[in-house]
């Protein structure tokens, strides 16, 4: 039984010595899975669904700010290159259907920027970016 607690105790420790060092999907699954669950569908109604959603967001500039800014991603332990790397990562594996073709993607100094603000009220943003978005014709996924 201590043989068993120590290897799980270790397993613990050696995933989360890896944040950060275990490329974008690895950090994902480490960060962001917990929540987002593994295919971005969130747990409703306190965790949003990603899916399509996020290639959405990133077509208007307050919902491109609003991903680096909402606070699972600002006050993640990632630093600002793995962040963005995991938030490009996320925009093409959950929404590719709805990343516009120009899509440019974050770079750590935007995410630094970023997320020095992080949102406040994050399910009242998300709202208005939702119904911004459907105002402005970007059709979803």
């Amino acid at each position: 039984m201590k043989a068993s607690a120590l290897a799980g105790a270790a397993l613990v420790l050696a995933l989360a010595a890896t944040a950060g060092h275990a490329g974008p999907r690895g950090d994902y699954m480490l960060e962001c899975a917990g929540c987002h669950l593994q295919d971005g569908a969130g747990m409703a109604p306190t965790v949003p669904d990603m899916r399509g959603v996020i290639g959405r967001m990133v077509q208007l500039p307050e919902g491109r700010a609003y991903l680096g800014r909402v606070p699972g991603a600002a006050l993640s332990p990632l630093d600002d290159a793995d962040l963005a790397a995991v938030m490009n990562w996320s925009l093409k594996a959950f929404a590719p259907q709805t990343l516009p073709a120009d899509f440019e993607p974050y770079t750590a100094e935007e995410v630094a920027r970023l997320r020095a603000d992080p949102v406040q009220q994050p399910a009242r943003e998300r709202r208005e970016l939702l119904e911004a978005l459907d105002e402005a014709g970007i059709p979803g996924g």
